[in-house]
């Protein structure tokens, strides 16, 4: 990770888990997922993680990588 802003990334990232940790009982989350019905739970996460690729894609589409590399500013 040479590029700063992908430390900040996982810095903010690092710290918003932290937090959420910090606000949410990890205990009662459990015990509502221990009585929750597995074939829910799977779909819900599988709609998410197809949402977010098709979220990736359209954002490709957005901004497509340049043909020839443009040279960096020193």
């Amino acid at each position: 990770m040479r590029d700063p802003r992908a430390l900040i990334g996982v810095a903010v990232s690092l710290i918003a888990v932290l937090l959420l940790l910090y606000i949410v009982d990890v205990r009662e989350v459990a015990s509502v997922l221990a009585h929750a019905d597995p074939i829910w739970v799977f779909l819900v996460i599988a709609t998410t993680l197809v949402a977010m690729w098709i979220k990736a894609v359209r954002w490709r589409l957005f901004f497509p990588e340049p043909d020839t590399p443009t040279s960096r500013p020193p």
